[in-house]
């Protein structure tokens, strides 16, 4: 249940932030890299979902480190 909402958050939400380049693209890196460390199998340090990625449900994609 807990994986659901981290997917419609960042469907809905958050792939559609600003690209990290922009004014406040760390704040918008972060939302990004917090919803996919409660998607994705592992994600590991310094990892950088730019916006309108797609990865379909996540559960067992494993980036990083």
């Amino acid at each position: 249940m807990k994986k659901q909402i981290y997917l419609i958050l960042f469907y809905v939400f958050a792939q559609y932030l600003h690209k990290s380049t922009s004014l406040f693209g760390k704040l918008w890196k972060s939302i990004r890299g917090m919803l996919a460390r409660g998607i994705f199998l592992k994600r590991g340090r310094n990892v950088n979902l730019e916006n309108k990625a797609y990865f379909g449900t996540g559960e067992k994609i494993s980036i990083g480190d």
